[in-house]
Order: structure tokens, then C-alpha cells, then sequence
């Protein structure tokens, strides 16, 4: 058998190996594929580092300033990381319904929150179809 790469992931008290064949539910001290459960934290982790890369671009002036410049870069590689490893496990469409609309309401009010951008009536709305489109589309796809 040949020798995988595998990520150190603190999580709690406990030390986890993430490697391709890892994911999903706790054995032993290892996550293991077929729990979901963790498949879906992964997922939320992604998203939140999407989020964390998507919101240092605009801190990062054009990549003008070097630390949020570096905090795109980790967040990306970490965001599509945990993505990968997430799909592993749960299906492509819900799975991208969540990192694609969670991800655009969390920069939405990310923007709102660190740089006082504008939220208007109209952008409520919008973020409220976005929510209830990614819910119609995880819905689906779990009654199929």
C-alpha cells in the first residue's frame, strides 16, 4: 500500500489525521468516510474559510497589503481543502448550494459588518432567495 499525505486537524482535545481515504466520522482517534456528520462540519469550515479569503481580498487593496493578501491565499487553499474532502461524502448539488449561497450571504454581510458597505432593503431580499433557494435545493436532493 502506498504512503498517503495526510493533514494534522486539531480538533478538541484530540489530534485527527485528514487524508483522502479519512473523512467523515470519528474511529479510533481517525475521521473515517462514512459518517456524514463530520463530511457536513467540513463543509461549514470550507465556507467560513471561503468567506475569511473572499472578505481579506477586499482588505488586501489589490493584493497591495501582505497579511490579508496571505490570509486570501490560506483561506482559498483551506476553503477548496475542506471542500474536497466534504465531497468525499455528501453530494455535489446540496454540497454546492451551501458553499455557493452561504458563502455569498456570508460576504454580504461580512462587507456590511467590516466595511460598512451598503445593505439595502433589496439586498435583504435577495440573501433571503439565496437562503431559501439553497434550503429548496438540499431539500430536493435529500428526497431523491
Amino acid at each position: 500500500m502506498a504512503h498517503r499525505a495526510t493533514l494534522p486537524v486539531s480538533i478538541g482535545c484530540s489530534n485527527a489525521w485528514l487524508s483522502p481515504d479519512n473523512i467523515g466520522g470519528w474511529h479510533g482517534g481517525v475521521i473515517h468516510s462514512e459518517g456524514v456528520g463530520m463530511a457536513w462540519v467540513l463543509l461549514v469550515l470550507a465556507i467560513v474559510a471561503e468567506v475569511v479569503g473572499t472578505l481579506s481580498l477586499k482588505a488586501s487593496e489589490g493584493f497591495s497589503r501582505l497579511w490579508p493578501s496571505v490570509a486570501v491565499v490560506v483561506g482559498y487553499a483551506v476553503a477548496f481543502t475542506l471542500l474536497a474532502f466534504a465531497l468525499k461524502t455528501l453530494d455535489v448539488g446540496p454540497a454546492y448550494a451551501l458553499w455557493a449561497g452561504l458563502g455569498t450571504v456570508g460576504a454580504a454581510v461580512g462587507g456590511w459588518l467590516i466595511f460598512s458597505e451598503s445593505l439595502s432593503a433589496l439586498t435583504v431580499i435577495g440573501i433571503t432567495t439565496v437562503v431559501v433557494g439553497v434550503v429548496a435545493i438540499t431539500l430536493g436532493e435529500t428526497q431523491t
